[in-house]
């Protein structure tokens, strides 16, 4: 990996305990502009507490976080958010009394305070509320909501939601997206949609790192994994050479082999549609 790759995002020896508990533990990894990198390791292998670190929800005991050669350790979530770095949550919670169109304007970094709600209006006169209603019913649209957009947020399937979650993130046009298991829990029809969508982002140039326990959605959406264990780093690589180590087959307990079958169970019972 170049230096102008490391200077794109990393973290640097990232360390976090709980109640004595060491979640994250060293952490050192990074990744390269405009890749699709896989985040994966077995349940408590701290995944999503690195997403937590990153985006500022939690404080760092230790180590540092640098995007596009700046340090950003320890920047709060909406300033970390002005950086350039969008993230998704694995249970999305949407504003279920507000329509799919309004939570898209809702909280968008850089307008000015309550701007957004003027901008939920078609008359308004700032033109940065006309291009944040364009961006927000453009967005709709490509992730297949846009016949839903004055729908109530709580009437979307689990599916749609993540779709909604998904297309909010890029309403502030992020470099860096970190999405928190994109197809958990939904269908195939929709695990393919979510591939489609990233790599078409990733061909405009953004740059995705995805924590996903969905093996085999992992190996057709990203370029190369991180596999975490225990806090650290164990192994990186393509999913078809870091599945073979036999350090990194023990860590899953064998389920990594089986990233050739279809789905988890629960993504072939779902039903939900894009």
């Amino acid at each position: 990996m170049t230096e102008a790759a490391n200077d794109f995002f990393s973290v640097e020896g990232i360390s976090k305990s709980f109640e004595g508990v060491r979640a994250v533990d060293g952490c050192t990894f990074s990744i390269e502009e405009q890749s699709v990198v896989g985040l994966v390791g077995p349940n408590g292998a701290g995944k999503s507490t690195v997403f937590n670190l990153v985006t500022g929800f939690h404080k760092l005991d230790h180590g540092r976080v640098k995007f596009r050669g700046k340090d950003i350790t320890g920047y709060p979530p909406d300033k970390t958010a002005r950086q350039g770095i969008g993230r998704g949550f694995q249970i999305p919670r949407p504003f279920s009394a507000l329509s799919v169109f309004e939570n898209m304007i809702v909280s968008i970094p850089n307008q000015k305070r309550e701007s957004w709600w003027r901008a939920l209006y078609p008359f308004g006169k700032n033109p940065d509320e006309h291009h944040a209603r364009e961006r927000a019913l453009d967005l709709l649209d490509k992730f297949g909501l846009y016949h839903l957009r004055n729908d109530k947020a709580a009437t979307l399937s689990g599916g749609q939601k993540k779709l909604l979650d998904f297309a909010h993130v890029l309403m502030s046009r992020p470099s860096l997206v970190l999405l928190d298991e994109p197809a958990g829990g939904v269908n195939p029809k929709l695990q393919e949609a979510m591939t489609g969508f990233i790599h078409d982002l990733r061909s405009e140039g953004l740059t995705f790192l995805i924590v996903e326990h969905n093996l085999a959605f992992v190996d057709e959406t990203c370029d190369t994994v991180i596999v975490m264990v225990e806090g650290k780093v164990m192994a990186r690589g393509a999913l078809s050479d870091v599945r073979e180590i036999p350090s990194v087959r023990d860590a899953y307990m064998g389920s990594i082999s089986k990233v050739d079958q279809k789905s988890t169970a629960v993504a072939d019972t779902a039903s939900e549609t894009p």
